[in-house]
């Protein structure tokens, strides 16, 4: 043929080929569509068609151009074919990398182990299912055969690990920079072993080198604050500066805008390097011994899992503009006291908690600050700038049912002798009777279901009892998995249940007045002995003791004449109508401090009182004499019997300013508080009255109901 310069196949011997080959493709194709299409396949396929038109070509023979080009694509999809064969099993990786160039590289130095040799395994797992590339230089100091190491292997087999001696700066200097050949450009940089500015150099070397690179993640020491209590990163910190400290000074100047620090207390977890913290209370529970504690115990402390201290790391990915430069306190959300961790080590073993009160500062085995004050952090900065929320809850941890307390079990830490020599300072004696909650005092156990009867906002919600914190209150597990601290007069036993429930008919049997009348109950029980009940016919929900109820009874419904001879001995009649509705605008008489303002009726409340909610948002209880209509027309007197009250407000007037008694503070006054020991010497802003004592709200932004006695003004009352 013209332009041949070898004989062309046969037509038909062309065709048949093409089609032959066509037919392979298309099954190797369809069985193996998405390896058939990855850029590394596509790339095979071009070398693949080329040298099959070679081995035609080297018989002597060519197709014809038509043909070529056919054969051509179908070789090229054979090739497809073949090349994904050898691809399948890596396939998945492959996906999984070119997901991770996408979202960064981080690389993580982790330590030889300690208090934070279970970070870097869990922060590994945590950037990986942001969609990083990981890579994790390990020191090699660490005992393999422990864990989180001896899961390295198993658990992060996607993870880039080697191990190094850091102490010899041309090895940690290959391995840093070996991590920028060998992947995407490092985005992010996570120095978990790090203690003096020299240590920095190989990862400080990289992260300039690195063309995309966001962000160097510090974790440092809440240890170098010099506060005592609640402790914020704007806190002063200790002078001449630790080595965690200049190791961020040398950041922020190496590095401006592109580090953050981390500042970490007390961590737990599963694959703990350092078990004392909580083991002290668990191990002196197990044998019955007594856990001699400073001061009263009430100190505040923050335990934080492991696995929430990666997520509040791995937080500043996505947020790198807001992290840069900044410090933060790392830790969990919510504190506990040192009581509370003797109560619920006490629980998890089945044995009563024995405190000893040792003298404020003094230094035993006991693993957390001796400081009246107690020493934890705050991480509002974290929350705020970084998402950060806790998903752990240490109460429930050390439950029996807690996976801290059966891998203690598990361990064999329950038995055995125990080093008690340091428990108490030298020449003193343990009180031969000590403080104990015993179990059979207890009004729930773990595990128990209750009902939730206050506050408000989780009144008739039922729960699991975690444990005892104090022998007055309770951790209480909801089933969305948030754990509340109640008072033990607000939880209910959910099996035996309260004797009237939401929705159940009743006939009432006392006051007179009410005697023989029908209704429903309302809502989740306001106390042990009291239910809210609505009358048929009436809005108004009435409080009524359970003992002067009966079970049962019909709706009924009244005649005309019963209908119009009722609401005949109704009028004037000072017993069965309210001198205010919800809805109704109102002016306070009193107390002095709330004279004059307005507000909105709410309902009736306990007592000769009604709710009200002024324009602040704050309700209050205040007497019916001490409430006027908006409009100018006084209240009536009040009613022989007040009905029930509205579902509880969150602050209620103590005092009965009828009587002349005025409230020592006001609602947005500035003051001190003086007492309990951990409070003492904070700032707050007067919410309003509580029951027995004020709602102060802190600095911190947390809420206390302090004594009166325990809070001193420091500007004038509001007027």
């Amino acid at each position: 043929m013209v332009g041949h310069s070898k004989p062309a196949l046969p037509a038909a011997a062309c065709l048949l080929a093409a089609g032959l080959v066509w037919s392979a493709q298309v099954f190797a194709f369809t069985s193996l569509p998405r390896a058939a299409s990855t850029p590394q396949v596509q790339q095979a396929t071009k070398v693949h068609s080329a040298s099959v038109i070679a081995s035609l070509s080297s018989l002597g023979t060519e197709p014809c151009g038509t043909c070529a080009a056919v054969l051509a694509a179908s070789a090229a999809l054979i090739g497809s074919a073949a090349t994904a064969k050898k691809l399948r099993k890596s396939e998945r990786k492959a996906a999984r990398q070119t997901i991770a160039m996408q979202a960064g590289h981080a690389l993580i130095m982790q330590n030889k182990g300690g208090g934070h040799g279970e970070i870097g395994y869990h922060l590994a797992l945590a950037l990986q299912s942001k969609g990083l590339k990981v890579t994790m230089l390990q020191d090699s100091a660490a005992k393999k055969q422990q864990v989180p190491y001896s899961l390295y292997e198993s658990n992060l087999p996607d993870v880039g690990i080697t191990w190094i001696d850091p102490g010899d700066a041309q090895a940690y200097s290959a391995a840093a920079m070996a991590a920028l050949r060998n992947g995407p450009p490092v985005t992010h940089i996570f120095d978990n072993h790090s203690k003096k500015p020299e240590d920095i150099e190989p990862l400080l070397t990289l992260a300039k080198a690195s063309p995309d690179f966001k962000l160097y993640s510090f974790v440092s020491s809440a240890g170098m604050y010099t506060a005592k209590g609640e402790l914020r990163e704007s806190f002063a910190v200790k002078d001449p500066p630790t080595g965690q400290r200049l190791v961020e000074l040398k950041l922020s100047q190496e590095l401006p805008g592109k580090w953050a620090s981390f500042r970490p207390q007390y961590i737990y977890g599963p694959y703990t390097n350092k078990r004392g913290y909580l083991d002290w209370f668990l191990a002196r529970a197990a044998r019955g011994l007594p856990m001699p504690v400073p001061g009263d115990a009430s100190q505040p402390v923050n335990l934080a899992h492991c696995e929430d201290v990666a997520a509040l790391l791995s937080g500043v990915v996505g947020r790198e503009a807001a992290a840069g430069g900044e410090v933060f306190n790392c830790g969990t959300e919510s504190q506990v006291s040192y009581k509370q961790l003797c109560y619920a080590a006490g629980n998890a073993a089945g044995k009563p908690a024995k405190i000893v009160s040792l003298p404020t500062g003094t230094k035993t085995s006991f693993p957390f600050r001796p400081n009246a004050e107690g020493f934890y952090v705050n991480v509002d900065k974290a929350k705020t700038l970084l998402g950060f929320s806790a998903s752990h809850h240490v109460l429930t941890d050390i439950a029996a049912t807690g996976f801290y307390a059966k891998d203690f079990h598990d361990l064999g830490l329950a038995h055995g002798d125990l080093d008690t020599t340091k428990d108490l300072p030298e020449g003193m004696t343990m009180p031969a009777d000590t403080a104990a909650a015993k179990g059979d005092d207890l009004a729930f156990t773990e595990g128990q279901r209750v009902l939730i009867l206050r506050p408000a906002a989780l009144a008739g919600k039922e729960g699991t009892v975690v444990g005892p914190i104090v022998q007055d209150a309770f951790a209480v597990k909801l089933d969305s998995g948030s754990v509340f601290h109640l008072a033990t007069d607000a939880l209910l036993d959910a099996v035996a249940g309260a004797m009237f429930k939401d929705g159940q008919r009743v006939t009432l049997l006392a006051p007179a007045m009410l005697q023989g009348k029908a209704g429903t109950v309302v809502g989740p029980p306001a106390s042990h002995h009291m239910v809210n009940v609505r009358l048929d016919g009436d809005t108004v929900r009435y409080l009524v003791a359970t003992k002067d109820l009966k079970e049962g009874s019909s709706m009924m419904t009244p005649s005309p004449a019963a209908t119009r001879a009722s609401a005949s001995n109704s009028v004037g009649s000072s017993e069965d109508e309210l001198e205010f509705t919800p809805g109704q605008k109102v002016t306070l008489l009193g107390p002095p401090a709330m004279a004059g303002k307005s507000g909105t009726i709410v309902g009736p409340a306990l007592g000769d009182s009604f709710a009200v909610r002024l324009g602040s948002g704050s309700t209050f209880s205040i007497a019916t004499g001490n409430i006027q209509d908006a409009s100018g027309v006084l209240s009536a007197p009040a009613a022989t019997m007040a009905p029930a009250s509205m579902p509880s407000a969150n602050v209620i007037s103590k005092p009965d300013a009828s009587h002349g008694h005025e409230l020592e503070f006001s609602s947005g006054q500035r003051v001190k508080v003086l007492g309990p020991p951990a409070m003492a010497g904070k700032i707050g802003t007067i919410i309003g009255p509580a029951l027995g004592d004020f709602a102060v709200r802190l600095e911190s932004g947390s809420v206390f109901n302090i004594a009166t006695k325990d809070i001193q003004a420091l500007e004038p009352a509001m007027a």
